[in-house]
């Protein structure tokens, strides 16, 4: 199978070595090596190994042969990191010198891991500093710790050293046995004898084996139970010499701490942030010698190995961050006021959700879920942000053994709609507290690999071990706004719950375990299932209303101090708001924010005309719908000027006069949109509600598939006008498709095109059809389908890392298959058959391979799309088949 080439910015982490014998350790662990690239004219004369470990593509680099230092370490990674850009971290990995002390029983063979200990982030430069009139020896300068992310995975890993230690073993032993070279290769294999000799004894110059050594001075040590490597957590002592001197091995080791000697991690350190990993091949002593280097390096390169597999898994589960999110929530919905809210912390459902009612009545599965439910506006995210940041200060959470974790659905990015992105958040978050439930991620990922990931019943199971298995640890969980789901993610989600939770079901949670807060609106498809268990409408209770008065209280008086408000005015703006409110904490903020532009003497009349809902003008009624009806489908929130194209609003303006335009429109919308941060956002679901329950003005399969056509129609109008090559590449673009990249690296909606049309396309389901201007787009191998495949590969280097790579002969028939568009299986048939007017219209996948092997049927059943796969299997010959695996209908 061919190797894959991927563009420089696909590569995100760094492995250096000093030695060959370390690359080629490592090199075993690679799990598929990808081309090199071509070399970049300028400074960087490095040579580099590429490839992928899991998900992570890596940049494996050698340091100059015979060339050793910090020095050295210093300038090649400085190489490295002008050519590969997008680097987020290192790993040091390679061979060390082993310093056993009282607190560290360091041994051949075993991996010693950099880590922050003291005032010292995991690696020392014990070489760099001054010497005093008093003989002594003062360090200078500090090192960087690791990364977090980094520590995060050590610390995962070192919460179940015995389970670090097995899995250590097995990745050594599977790359023996996978790497013939590396079986017969005696430099890996592990040697028979490790001996430590007194401090005071020196080696006998003749015979560099030791075996003439006098083994009464061998230092007495316990045996170990197996000889499988030991990892040990600590500093990292780094120069610019080889220490070969017991004693000068003991003196520093003392005075710093150190567990570990190596020449050239102080000189990467600081060039690109790192985590250093040596396997013990000596100890930095007069009996120096080679014999333990392979296998020291190959247990170092497993770890390596250990620490990307970690990493994949936590980093794979979630995509974003959720305490980023809730932060980004907050400052949307503003500060909360004080003293509202938390008593809900008092209320007899809280006490019974948590378990420390006296009393509770009922099945107690049905009180570990809590739905929370109420109309637009009335405060269910503020509560659900509450909720998450004061029940960590009760004492059940810092003094108890208890986790909470969180999750806040929003309309505004699709990966905060889903029910994997819901599972994926909350187990993140339970391991990142709780290392040792690791476990139970890892035996499913070592089952099903990546598609666990994707996978919401894997998710779900995971969830469901770490539940039964929780030991003495209560797990806490809150999902607000469900209700802002995407439909089949929510009815997943609820069936799961209503499946595992409800009383008499075989396999319901343990219920002194898990427990779930939900909060959404109370819709008719949320309730069937989650009306049985304990819930409540927050209107219900009387404290709400009094947080209401609480914030329009504290708001007036805001507004009364900004602009002056007189005592009357004050009076008359806070008694207009609690009559119009309606319990709506939503409305009085936007009140409130309309009257910050408003002086004094217009506050009172401002807020007494101030509509409920948008009033339209007939003029500006269509371009308001067209608007609306994009940010209601679109997958994630334009720019204005985003917006402008996408809506083709005022097409025949000046760029200008357009972006003017377009933002007085949205003003008129000022009840339903907000732009925030640059973005334009619906201000609540409730507009979506409008437009489809209410108003009946918006069909979304047609929707759907007018975007998806306004989506390749502005591709390839901007593919096909002329443009200058400038800016974007270090060198001048010179194919078509890299000058179109660059003429559109700041055009929002061409790069909303480019990854969106396909999942218009795919929502539109049968609305959605090849139009008779865009069959040169999507014909077999035209120029303008390569040139979406080059512009797809772009955005997925250079913008958003979760997308799906575009491989070379990547056709119409993949892209099909892996988004389920129908009518391009039709199209593809036709067009094939049009090539070669003897074939039938049935679709063999061998006749659509790419050359890397990938077909159209394996394309849609990696992506689980059954009903892509259903739609060319029917279309297929008896006896087609899926790769390996014959599939026969």
């Amino acid at each position: 199978m061919a190797k894959r080439r991927l563009p420089r910015d696909a590569y995100t982490v760094a492995c250096v070595c000093a030695l060959p014998l370390e690359l080629a350790a490592v090199k075993f662990m690679i799990d598929e090596p990808h081309d090199p690239l071509d070399s970049q004219p300028g400074s960087d004369d490095n040579i580099y190994t590429l490839g992928s470990i899991g998900r992570h593509n890596v940049v494996f680099l050698c340091l100059p042969h015979g060339v050793y230092g910090t020095t050295s370490a210093a300038t090649a990674v400085a190489g490295l990191r002008s050519t590969f850009t997008r680097i987020r971290f290192g790993l040091m990995v390679g061979i060390g010198g082993g310093a056993p002390t009282s607190m560290a029983d360091v041994r051949l063979g075993d991996v010693v891991v950099s880590k922050p200990t003291g005032a010292f982030g995991g690696v020392i430069q014990y070489d760099l500093g001054k010497a005093l009139s008093n003989g002594s020896f003062e360090r200078t300068g500090s090192l960087s710790k690791p990364p977090p992310i980094l520590l995060k995975a050590i610390s995962e890993l070192d919460s179940d050293p015995i389970t670090t230690i097995k899995q250590l073993s097995k990745s050594i032993q599977s790359a023996l046995e996978r790497e013939g070279a590396a079986q017969e290769d005696s430099r890996f294999q592990r040697p028979p004898h490790d001996w430590l000799f007194l401090s005071s004894y020196k080696h006998e110059a003749d015979h560099p084996d030791c075996s003439d050594c006098d083994r009464r001075q061998l230092v007495k040590r316990s045996e170990r139970p197996s000889n499988e490597p030991v990892v040990h957590y600590g500093l990292i002592a780094s120069g610019n010499q080889v220490i070969k001197d017991s004693k000068t091995r003991d003196r520093v080791a003392c005075d710093l701490g150190v567990i570990c000697f190596e020449m050239e991690a102080a000189g990467i350190i600081d060039q690109c942030p790192s985590l250093v990993i040596r396997g013990i091949c000596d100890y930095c002593d007069s009996h120096k010698n080679k014999q333990w280097q392979g296998y020291a390096a190959l247990a170092a390169a497993a770890y390596a190995k250990q620490v990307l597999r970690e990493l994949q898994c936590l980093r794979s589960l979630s995509r974003t961050d959720a305490d980023d999110h809730k932060n980004s929530l907050k400052r949307r919905k503003g500060k909360r006021v004080s003293s509202t809210c938390s008593w809900f912390l008092d209320t007899e459902e809280m006490t019974d959700w948590l378990g420390q009612a006296s009393q509770t009545t009922g099945c107690p599965e049905k009180r570990n879920i809590l739905w929370l439910h109420g109309n637009p506006g009335t405060g269910k995210s503020t509560m659900a942000i509450t909720l998450v940041e004061e029940l960590p200060q009760m004492p059940s959470f810092t003094h108890g053994d208890s986790v909470l974790a969180y999750f806040f659905c929003d309309t505004g990015t699709e990966d905060n709609r889903t029910a994997i992105s819901i599972l994926g958040s909350l187990l993140q978050q339970v391991i990142w507290q709780r290392p040792r439930f690791m476990e139970h991620l890892m035996q499913k990922y070592s089952r099903r690999g990546n598609q666990l990931f994707s996978s919401f019943d894997g998710l779900w199971a995971v969830l469901m071990d770490i539940s039964h298995n929780s030991g003495d640890t209560k797990i806490f969980c809150i999902v607000d706004a469900l209700d802002e789901c995407f439909e089949e993610s929510q009815r997943t989600l609820l069936r799961q719950i209503d499946q595992e939770f409800r009383s008499g079901h075989a396999n319901h949670v343990n219920p002194e375990s898990l427990h779930l807060l939900i909060t959404s609106r109370p819709y008719p498809e949320i309730s069937q299932y989650l009306s049985s268990f304990y819930n409540k409408d927050l209107a219900s209770y009387p404290a709400v209303a009094d947080d209401l008065s609480k914030v329009i209280g504290e708001k007036v008086k805001e507004l009364a101090m900004q602009k002056k408000y007189t005592a009357e005015v004050t009076a008359q703006v806070k008694q207009i708001l609690e009559e119009k409110a309606e319990g709506t904490f939503l409305w009085v903020g936007i009140a409130c924010n309309e009257l910050e532009d408003i002086p004094s003497r217009k506050a009172v009349a401002t807020l007494q005309k101030l509509p409920r809902a948008i009033e339209m003008n007939k003029d500006d009624e269509q371009l308001i719908i067209r608007m609306l009806t994009f940010l209601i489908i679109a997958r994630e929130p334009p720019t204005v000027p985003g917006l402008s194209k996408a809506c083709e609003l005022f097409v025949n303006e000046s760029e200008l006069n357009r972006l003017q335009f377009t933002q007085e429109v949205i003003g008129l919308c000022r009840l339903m949109i907000v732009i925030d941060g640059g973005l334009v956002r619906l201000l609540h679901k409730s507009v979506k509600d409008f437009l489809i329950k209410d108003s009946g003005k918006l069909d979304e399969l047609e929707a759907n598939s007018t975007l998806a056509y306004r989506c390749i129609d502005y591709f390839i109008s901007r593919k096909e006008e002329p443009g200058a090559a400038d800016t974007i590449f270090s060198f001048p673009p010179i194919t078509p498709e890299q000058q179109l990249v660059a003429r559109t690296r700041n055009d929002w909606f061409f790069n909303y095109s480019v990854r969106y049309w396909p999942e218009h396309a795919s929502l539109a389901q049968d609305r959605f059809t090849v139009r008779q201007n865009h069959r040169k787009f999507f014909c077999l191998r035209s120029e303008a389908w390569g040139a979406w495949c080059y512009c797809y590969n772009h955005l997925f280097f250079y913008k958003k890392e979760d997308l799906e790579y575009a491989y070379k002969g990547f056709s119409i028939m993949h892209a099909a298959a892996r988004w389920a568009i129908a009518p391009l299986i039709a199209f593809g048939l036709e067009s094939s058959k049009a090539s070669c007017p003897s074939e039938r219209e049935i679709f063999v996948d061998e006749n659509f391979k790419a050359p890397g092997g990938e077909t159209p049927l394996e394309e849609a059943a990696r992506r689980g799309q059954t009903t892509a796969m259903a739609l060319l299997l029917r279309k297929s010959p008896i006896g087609q088949s899926i790769g390996s695996n014959v599939f026969c209908w």
